[in-house]
């Protein structure tokens, strides 16, 4: 459900409901008008909503349902060739359990490659398989790879946030299980991350979480990771950073393959901060390499 105010301080508002959770390609998803969204459901899905934020400049996605909701035909890609955009998905809790909207990406994954700040807020994310292909985008003579790294999460060049998030069972064939960040900022605060993993041959990793830019900065405040895999940073790994903040975190039976059961860092600066460490192991750094 959509609802469009047509001037320069608004934003674009979708609801989607338990009538809304089929992944497809449909177009009945339009209505406008000034005031309160219409509640009364249509056949939008999560990749018809973002592909209409990202075609008109940004918005929010508001999910409500306790229906998960499985995307089953192909990775969900958005980007922006002009202005960096804002895109929100928020869940919102069920009344009566407190329960969160689910997400199962199954085979697939949420990847943004270009000018895109993405806001996420109430949502489990999980995934029960590691991903298959690998597609290409060529933007102003700039080739984009996707479907390497971020096995729920990816996002490059831009800004990602995350509240009050679960991730679980999330696969990568190289990094970041759950989350892969490059040449963006990244914040993740009240979120759990559960048996993600990494499977990088090479010197990659980052279960959980992988983090790659050299003029950005990472903040990873009260959060619980337990038992990510990842070959360098069964959690975390940092390739490179301009400031880093983990504080007020619980890390639990994390493994790394080789360096950091729980951190791997190239950041010259790195903030670790009242954090919880317990039975984390690595060939060389139990906790942090």
């Amino acid at each position: 459900l959509f609802l469009l105010i047509n001037n320069v301080f608004s934003q674009n508002v979708i609801y989607i409901n338990d009538e809304d959770v089929d992944d497809t390609y449909g177009s009945n998803w339009y209505g406008e008008g000034e005031g309160d969204f219409d509640s009364g459901g249509s056949d939008v899905s999560l990749r018809e909503s973002l592909s209409v934020l990202e075609d008109s400049g940004g918005g929010s996605i508001y999910i409500n349902t306790t229906i998960p909701i499985d995307i089953k035909y192909g990775a969900l890609t958005i980007y922006s060739t002009n202005n960096s955009i804002p895109i929100s998905i928020i869940g919102i809790p069920d009344q009566v359990t407190n329960e969160l909207p689910t997400i199962n990406f199954g085979n697939y994954y949420l990847y943004s490659f270009r000018k895109i700040n993405i806001n996420l807020e109430n949502l489990n994310f999980v995934s029960d398989k590691e991903y298959i292909y690998n597609s290409y985008y060529y933007i102003d003579g700039k080739q984009y790879v996707i479907g390497y790294n971020g096995g729920c999460i990816g996002l490059e060049n831009g800004t990602l946030t995350v509240n009050n998030c679960t991730f679980a069972n999330c696969h990568a064939l190289n990094s970041g299980g759950a989350i892969y960040v490059k040449n963006s900022d990244l914040l993740v605060t009240n979120s759990v991350f559960d048996n993600n993993i990494a499977q990088s041959s090479y010197d990659d990793g980052g279960g959980g979480i992988y983090f790659d830019g050299v003029n950005n900065s990472m903040s990873i405040i009260n959060n619980e990771f337990n038992e990510n895999i990842g070959k360098f940073g069964g959690a975390i790994q940092i390739n490179s950073s301009s400031n880093v903040t983990i504080r007020d975190n619980i890390f639990s039976s994390n493994l790394a393959n080789s360096k950091g059961g729980v951190l791997h860092t190239n950041s010259d600066i790195t903030n670790i901060i009242n954090c919880e460490f317990t039975n984390n192991y690595a060939q060389v750094g139990g906790s942090i390499y």
